[in-house]
């Protein structure tokens, strides 16, 4: 799936790219439930191109009380996945929960809670969705038929 098709699917959306690291992102504010777990109608969808302008990544915001929800849903649908100790003990407090699950074809599935790193700030948790980059990702192989 390219930033073409995703756009004509979400007009709405904005692209945007962080140079200096050659990324490109779509962003949706997009408030539709995922894994049966309701969503903000501000919460982000962003996609991820990787070099070759191909979707790479699906990084989707829940609030502050999603993590337990998501994690007993990917748990049923993924099995018990692995604690990331390493990105939780880099983050310098600033992410906890994080567990991983890894497919046979090297795609992954990331959720941790995280902060921005404000004295006040709440805890937001974030479902990452990764396939390698040597994959060929294509609509049907998302579900996105």
């Amino acid at each position: 799936m390219t930033k073409e098709e995703i756009q004509s699917i979400h007009p709405e959306s904005k692209y945007f790219e962080n140079e200096s690291l050659s990324i490109k992102n779509i962003a949706l504010k997009n408030g539709k439930s995922v894994l049966g777990v309701e969503r903000s109608k501000d919460s982000n969808i962003i996609f991820s191109m990787d070099f070759n302008g191909k979707l790479h990544k699906v990084t989707i915001e829940f609030g502050t009380k999603d993590y337990a929800p998501l994690l007993l849903k990917l748990n049923q649908l993924l099995g018990s996945g692995t604690n990331d100790l390493n990105l939780q003990a880099n983050s310098m407090g600033m992410i906890m929960g994080a567990k991983y699950w890894g497919g046979n074809d090297g795609t992954k599935v990331l959720l941790f809670s995280a902060t921005d790193g404000g004295i006040f700030s709440d805890y937001k948790s974030t479902l990452v969705v990764e396939r390698p980059l040597k994959a060929n990702i294509d609509k049907k192989s998302l579900g996105l038929n």
